[in-house]
């Protein structure tokens, strides 16, 4: 685009925005403009919304955010429930019971996932014990 832009003695922006006027955008191009606005908004907006604000993709958005050296950092919303010893060893006694995790989950309030998850945790915790 530089090469072209410099045969017909314009600025790059120019060039790139009169191909989106005419509806000539390359998905790979950002102007200026769009680079400042991803590096200003991406930590803190969803790819999507800017996606949106400028017209392109969200797989454009992330691909370029990366190229660019920009990541989002995972934050925890919650603060994960603990587990009291009372309730491991009703977990347990439960599970030797036969009930599932599904059924479990519902009496103690929370995830399948997270009822399987401190079985394996129990699990683990109980041959470092005994290793």
């Amino acid at each position: 685009m530089s090469k072209i832009a410099s045969e017909l003695g314009r600025t790059k922006d120019m060039v790139i925005q009169q191909a989106q006027l005419l509806k000539l955008r390359s998905v790979y191009l950002l102007t200026e403009k769009e680079k400042q606005y991803i590096k200003r908004w991406y930590p803190a907006k969803s790819s999507l919304q800017i996606a949106r604000m400028l017209n392109r993709s969200e797989g454009a958005i992330l691909c370029h955010a990366s190229k660019m050296g920009l990541y989002k950092v995972r934050r925890l919303t919650y603060k994960p429930k603990e587990w009291s010893h009372e309730e491991d060893r009703k977990l347990l006694e439960l599970r030797k019971q036969g009930i599932i995790c599904k059924k479990i989950a519902q009496l103690f309030g929370r995830t399948p996932s997270a009822i399987a998850n401190r079985l394996i945790s129990i699990k683990a915790q109980k041959k470092r014990r005994k290793g």
